[in-house]
């Protein structure tokens, strides 16, 4: 493909930072860039200006399908909300396909933006507008899911419908039979499925190892998985788009959905604060005063909320199933965005299939960063081709306002950018100030809650770089650090190396106005500035990686597909690149499972100890990595009495001062029962589990041998009382004379 050609279904605007006459961005022929010449976009708009304005244009492939899939989900949509007998786990999945799939799509139809950005659109749109209903619910009191959720299935059906009559249908492309070679791929893709889910039993019961699931577990997971991997290589290769995006959607199946059908419960356990918040709003209906963060950023909260009342599906299932569905809809923002930055529809394959991958940093679960990241994907998208689209730029301000009552840093490194797009003059200015009147608007009411958290932790880069979880040296962790490491370097200095090599191709002069490298330069390397004013509570690093994937597999993907439709020796060496980054990407993602996963045995006990025990009791796990008691009463356990579900490592972290070593300590029964006696009003329980077993391998919580001699202590000892056993989960109350056990 020439590099002046244009694919069905994007004409309608140049990519960004492609002006006027301008070539591809990179080497003709490579067919890595998409680019409209000044010509053919001329015509183009003469034909727009020319049409009369009751001449309605014909629906193109792209708007036929996503009308129609806006009229299918709306119409099931309906059959659930008007209260048929429909299983739960089906309701479910039919109004996650509605708000994905329905309301946006039927907008994205009507808007004059390219293919892959309507399609894109449609879920972002789709959870802006979950959004935005759930939020006027929770802060008004009046909570009516069901009736404005068929309400809003209604209008999408009348409007898509109508669509679909009045328009007429544009031409149709020639479509060609699936090649034996493609049938084939599709098949073994299909054999590693299968294979996958024939090891998920094994993936239950695998032992806990420091080493990750990939040591310990079924090999047949990391076979399926690599499988999946040689059959996109082959795909890109040999330009087979199904294929490619068929391996896509395997890979988020074997390598993101056994975080959901591989485990009994939700994990990980920080997730149960979250479910929490939810079922509290499933209860009151309205936010709660005060400064809480959660009440005061609640987006995240309302809509899983609102959801979970219009499906009939528990918070808790909500949580288990939530990651394979958040990488969906991150892959589609990255196809959007490569394919703004010139890929063809291979490249935008490969940039989809290296999000899901490298996407290792474990913020895709039950948690407002996860939602924020779908719709940060969306403004990544749409930002990038602000200056040439009005309706781009007003989607990115749309997406935006959905973020901010959403998650608190997100806004912050998007608005950043923005500021740095304006300056290149790749954003117009009325939007970056459109920016900062919805981010101050929501803030400055809530400048007390900002302040009680910290609004910057000062300027120390390598000090906000610094992770959460301070410890001794451990063989667990410092492998799992190592291999993190270098999956984050592998990521950004193979980007950095494309654009350079971009950039050498355009010339070295003048290189702040080769937007082509600029922009997907800001777009990856940005999230690192957030570090120079927050540590983000020792979570800021993670947040870096986790924003600067998104932009960097926009810009490896299209040069990983290039490379691997070239001669034997380039091809060679880019599979290689992406077995070693994938690899990587797949064990620091698989790193910590042991101490993440959650049990039955755990949800029971946490259960049990909320309802079954005195309601004054202090339950302290060993180790903090266990649901507790929050997510059945948040505002008790999370914020009236935090202290009730304190654990063990955090008691004397807390009690040792900052100059006492967080961990890596020897604790007797004897200092236990300490820590018992500070409240002899209250009764007492300890937890042990798997996961605190496992994490305390992991990291040195305590001195090695230390876990297993407190069990064996309280097991032994006439003051400790067994209340509940079941697998490696362990509940002894103190019962020791003259303390309360009622």
């Amino acid at each position: 493909m020439s590099a002046s050609s244009s694919l069905p279904g994007d004409r309608s605007e140049r990519p960004a930072g492609a002006a006027a006459g301008a070539g591809a961005s990179g080497p003709a022929g490579r067919g890595d860039t998409i680019t409209l010449d000044a010509a053919e976009a001329g015509a183009t708009a003469s034909r727009v200006r020319g049409r009369s304005r009751s001449e309605r244009p014909p629906l193109t492939q792209v708007d036929r399908w996503l009308a129609t899939a806006a009229v299918v989900t709306s119409a099931l949509a309906l059959v659930v909300l008007a209260g048929l007998p429909v299983p739960g786990v089906v309701g479910g999945l039919v109004l996650t396909a509605f708000w994905l799939g329905g309301p946006g799509a039927a907008v994205a139809v009507h808007l004059r933006v390219r293919a892959s950005t309507k399609v894109a659109q449609a879920p972002v749109l789709g959870l802006a507008l979950l959004v935005g209903l759930s939020l006027a619910s929770v802060w008004t009191g009046i909570w009516p899911p069901r009736l404005v959720g068929a309400l809003v299935a209604v209008l999408t059906l009348l409007g898509a419908g109508f669509l679909l009559l009045r328009r007429p249908a544009g031409e149709r492309r020639g479509s060609r039979g699936l090649k034996a070679s493609s049938a084939v791929l599709c098949l073994v893709l299909l054999g590693a499925v299968v294979l996958w889910a024939t090891a998920l039993p094994a993936v239950r019961t695998a032992d806990a190892s420091i080493y990750g699931l990939l040591a310990s577990g079924p090999l047949r997971l990391p076979i399926a998985i690599a499988v999946v991997l040689a059959v996109a290589m082959l795909a890109l290769r040999w330009r087979r788009p199904v294929v490619g995006v068929a391996s896509v959607a395997a890979l988020v199946v074997v390598l993101r959905g056994t975080v959901s059908a591989g485990v009994e419960q939700a994990g990980p356990t920080w997730a149960y604060k979250h479910i929490g918040v939810v079922v509290q709003l499933l209860e009151r209906h309205e936010v709660s005063p005060g400064t809480d963060i959660y009440m005061n950023w609640p987006g995240m909260f309302s809509a899983a909320a609102w959801f979970s009342d219009m499906s009939g599906v528990a918070p808790l299932d909500l949580a288990r199933w939530i990651v394979p569905v958040v990488h969906v809809v991150v892959a589609l923002q990255v196809v959007a965005l490569a394919r703004v930055f010139g890929a063809t529809v291979q490249g935008a394959t490969a940039a989809a299939l290296l999000v899901v991958a490298l996407n290792w940093v474990g913020q895709d679960y039950f948690a407002p960063q996860a939602l924020a990241l779908c719709l940060a994907g969306g403004v990544l998208a749409t930002l990038a081709q602000a200056r040439e689209s009005r309706t781009c730029a007003v989607l990115a301000v749309v997406g935006f306002a959905a973020i901010v009552p959403t998650h608190q840093l997100t806004p912050f490194w998007l608005l950043g950018m923005a500021i740095v797009l304006a300056v290149f003059r790749r954003v117009p200015w009325w939007l970056l100030l459109a920016m900062v009147a919805v981010l101050v608007a929501f803030v400055v009411p809530r400048l007390d809650v900002v302040e009680s958290y910290g609004l910057f932790s000062g300027f120390d880069p390598v000090g906000n770089a610094t992770n959460n979880v301070p410890g001794v040296s451990a063989r667990g962790s410092d492998i799992g650090s190592l291999v993190a490491r270098a999956t984050v370097v592998v990521m950004w200095l193979s980007t950095f190396a494309v654009l350079v090599a971009r950039l050498r191709a355009l010339g070295w002069r003048r290189p702040w106005r080769h937007t082509e490298v600029v922009v997907p330069a800001v777009m990856a390397f940005s999230p690192i500035a957030l570090l120079g004013g927050q540590s983000y509570g020792g979570e800021a690093i993670n947040r870096v990686i986790l924003y600067s994937c998104l932009g960097c597999a926009a810009v490896l993907g299209p040069a990983l597909a290039s490379a691997l439709q070239r001669r034997v020796l380039p091809a060679l060496a880019a599979a290689v690149w992406a077995v070693v980054a994938v690899g990587l990407a797949v064990q620091a993602s698989y790193n910590q499972w042991p101490m993440n996963v959650v049990r039955d045995e755990d949800v029971a006990a946490s259960r049990w100890l909320a309802t079954e025990a005195p309601d004054d009791a202090n339950v302290i796990p060993i180790v903090f990595t266990w649901p507790g008691r929050v997510w059945l009463d948040y505002e008790r356990y999370y914020v009236e009495e935090p202290g009730k579900d304190a654990s063990l490592d955090g008691i004397l972290q807390v009690q040792g001062g900052p100059s006492a070593p967080p961990n890596g300590a020897r604790v007797s029964v004897g200092r236990l029962e300490q820590i018992a006696w500070q409240r002899p009003e209250d009764p007492a329980y300890v937890v042990f589990s798997g996961s605190m077993r496992a994490r305390d391998a992991y990291y040195a919580t305590f001195e090695p041998g230390t876990y297993e001699e407190l069990l064996e202590g309280l097991r032994s000892d006439p003051d400790w009382q067994v209340v509940r056993q079941e697998g490696d989960l362990w509940v002894f109350q103190f019962v020791a004379p003259g303390f309360p056990v009622s």
